[in-house]
């Protein structure tokens, strides 16, 4: 050991009359010369790869894992501001999701998702998305958040003529725009007129808002009677169904 034969920081023993090499343990043969594989067993676990070194090796982890030998599993959600727009973390296998808060979408939640696709408004109803919510402008004859309810409307009007011949006269018209169902309207027409009752049954097109024509335009039951009247409305109502 006079002259070290040993290389790479190896240390030099005498024994009988010989020698023998004390190597680091990154090296290996009599004179140390020879370079230890590090990586030979892989020691990084759960699927990381090793890189070897000079006196050391480094572990690539796979995803979600991390320490020295790849020994730990990462949190995907602790201590990150992984989903954003209020969107809550959801831990999955070496991964993680989000669950985002109506109007968003993606990966993350940064992005404004289109609340009207697909179109959630009924019965041809026109929908506006919003930044985290929708509108929607319903057709004639519906209503509700997603237009979802038809509307019937009643309306009743008291007609009180007063005639010229003073004679006494009333008339009571009910009627209804089947506007949820139908595009027309039904028209019952009832005369109180000298103690006889006269009931007349038409259809008139709803988007005239079923108008009442004055009762001179009826030859054919007062064809010689001129009157003026006015109109009292009592009520109006709209169903929901």
């Amino acid at each position: 050991c006079a002259i070290n034969p040993c290389k790479n920081g190896g240390k030099c023993r005498s024994h009988l009359n010989q020698y023998y090499c004390v190597c680091d343990d990154s090296f290996t043969k009599r004179d140390c010369s020879k370079q230890t594989d590090l990586c030979n067993p892989n020691p990084c676990q759960n699927n990381g790869d090793c890189v070897d070194g000079l006196h050391d090796y480094t572990c690539i982890c796979s995803k979600g894992h991390g320490g020295k030998n790849c020994q730990h599993e990462k949190r995907q959600c602790i201590g990150f501001d992984r989903c954003k727009n209020g969107g809550r973390c959801m831990e999955e296998i070496n991964d993680f999701s989000c669950k985002c808060l109506s109007g968003f979408c993606g990966k993350d939640c940064s992005k404004n998702g289109n609340s009207c696709d697909p179109n959630p408004c009924k019965n041809k109803g026109t929908c506006t998305d919003g930044m985290r919510s929708y509108a929607c402008t319903c057709m004639d004859g519906y209503t509700g958040v997603n237009c979802e309810k038809g509307v019937v409307r009643f309306i009743l009007f008291v007609h009180l003529p007063v005639f010229l011949l003073k004679l006494f006269y009333m008339s009571v018209y009910l009627f209804t725009c089947l506007t949820a169902f139908l595009s027309v309207c039904l028209t019952v027409y009832i005369y109180f007129y000298l103690s006889i009752i006269y009931l007349s049954v038409g259809l008139s097109d709803c988007l005239s808002f079923c108008p009442f024509a004055d009762l001179s335009n009826h030859p054919s039951i007062y064809p010689s009677i001129s009157f003026i009247y006015f109109k009292i409305k009592l009520t109006k109502t709209d169903l929901f169904i």
